[in-house]
């Protein structure tokens, strides 16, 4: 698994839309989900046998939008975007 070696690294950034900019600017190869690059053709996959785990995804918001219904269907939204992207990915 590619996140446990034990990498040099020059930059450290705490977010894709960072590691992207770095890779798209020739710092270096960085490890993104295939949805992060589909818009960007000049980006390729170098290390082909290398698989990053499932990163686990937080909706934040303040308490009192708990029952929310727009706060509602965004999760419903995100939860069943990233259900089919998982599905397209397996098959």
């Amino acid at each position: 698994m590619l996140l446990t070696n034990d990498v040099r690294s020059t930059l450290t950034v705490n977010n894709y839309f960072g590691v992207l900019q770095a890779v798209l600017n020739d710092l270096g190869i960085g490890v993104l989900p295939h949805y992060v690059i589909e818009d960007f053709p000049s980006v390729v996959r170098v290390l082909d046998d290398e698989e990053s785990s499932e990163i686990p995804v937080f909706l934040a918001y303040p308490e009192e939008l708990r029952q929310s219904r727009r706060i509602a269907a965004f999760r419903d939204f995100v939860q069943e975007e990233i259900i089919a992207h998982r599905r397209q990915m397996r098959g």
